[in-house]
């Protein structure tokens, strides 16, 4: 059995039914909407890449407990994150004039799955071995940024980020 007790803490409880509590970041119970989740999660994502930090949303957890549909939903997660970039909201400046920032934003969608890094906008090959794509290898590049070699798929508005969501989704493992 387990639980959210509050914002930060899970409680499960072993096979000996002893309860053991985890400090997370931040926890969402079954009620939280995909607004809840972009609020906390993805607009603190979206004003760090905004003003040039390089961020990351992993997601984890059991089998079932709604992964894929927080992130890849058409109104998940992936999808206002990319909105949010491709329409940044304006910005005052010290003469009292607005500024709308200009962002380029591509996307990339690798999975990590069985130990294996995967690009899932990278079709499918036909092998024997049923793998269907090839690993991908993470390295350091320029500017302490990681590169993958993962295919990067311009966008543009919301809906090219459902879109690319969607194929990507359908070519997981």
């Amino acid at each position: 059995a387990r639980r959210v007790s509050d914002a930060n803490t899970v409680v499960i409880r072993d096979r000996q039914n002893n309860a053991k509590s985890m400090k997370l970041s931040q926890c969402f119970t079954a009620d939280a909407t995909q607004a809840d989740i972009f609020e906390k999660v993805g607009a603190p994502l979206v004003k760090s890449a905004l003003e040039g930090v390089n961020g990351a949303c992993i997601v984890f957890g059991q089998t079932g407990s709604g992964k894929t549909h927080t992130m890849l939903a058409p109104d998940g997660l992936a999808a206002r994150i990319a909105g949010a970039l491709v329409h940044p909201p304006q910005t005052e400046t010290d003469d009292s004039t607005t500024e709308t920032a200009q962002v380029d934003v591509k996307l990339s969608c690798i999975e990590l799955y069985m130990n294996d890094l995967r690009d899932l906008f990278e079709p499918p090959t036909r092998v024997p071995s049923g793998a269907g794509r090839c690993s991908l290898k993470v390295y350091s590049a320029r500017h302490g940024s990681t590169e993958t070699g993962a295919l990067r798929m311009p966008i543009t508005s919301q809906a090219d980020a459902v879109a690319a969501i969607t194929l990507a989704a359908r070519r997981r493992a």
